[in-house]
């Protein structure tokens, strides 16, 4: 599937707060969500597989979008004032759930098989900014990650996995490959106009 050498597909990324604030200064909890279409091809109708990553639930103090490290099994943390907030999210994801923390990545490995049980994939999946991408002082993080405002027009993500944890600052992670983004908009609504499918354990 999509985690073999040299695969390539098109792609659309969803970048949001997992709360209300959007706003360097106050805490944002980053979240990066991406669906692959199994061609290179714009016009060709075909099956979508998509995964899901985080900074940290509850949301930290960050400068940048660009400056964080997301991945599909996030730290929950700890905040005064969402601490309810996170118990009812818990409890909400774990009754559609065993592990509502894990986002799985078999779909990405079974895309485009004609037998998905030959799919292979990683436990733990990371994304960063590639460090060579120009940072900017966007106050929202919306006009941070404007692509017309930045000077190569390209956002190019880091794709890196892991078999043994989802700590980001362990050593195991390997980079196996890159997200390129090249168009950007601000949208309203999220789900009600693209939606991300959540995929759940097997």
């Amino acid at each position: 599937g999509y985690f073999q050498p040299g695969a390539e597909a098109l792609f659309i990324g969803r970048a949001s707060t997992a709360l209300t604030a959007t706003n360097r200064g106050t805490p944002r909890a980053f979240g990066f969500a991406g669906k692959l279409f199994g061609t290179m091809n714009p016009n060709e109708v075909v099956e979508t597989a998509n995964f899901f990553t985080v900074d940290v639930l509850s949301g930290v103090q960050r400068e940048r979008f660009m400056d964080v490290r997301l991945t599909n099994e996030p730290p929950t943390g700890f905040r005064a004032g969402v601490a309810f907030l996170g118990l009812v999210a818990a409890s909400a994801f774990a009754s559609a759930d065993r592990n509502p923390g894990f986002r799985p990545l078999y779909p990405l490995a079974e895309l485009g098989l004609e037998n998905p049980a030959e799919a292979k994939w990683p436990r733990y999946l990371m994304l960063q900014t590639d460090p060579r991408v120009p940072r900017n002082n966007g106050v929202d993080f919306r006009d941070e990650l404007d692509l017309e405002k930045n000077e190569t027009g390209v956002l190019r993500l880091q794709i890196l996995v892991s078999e043994e944890t989802s700590n980001k600052n362990s050593n195991s992670w390997t980079q196996i490959g890159e997200i390129d983004l090249k168009e950007s908009t601000v949208s309203y609504g999220c789900d009600r106009q693209l939606h991300f499918s959540h995929p759940k354990l097997k």
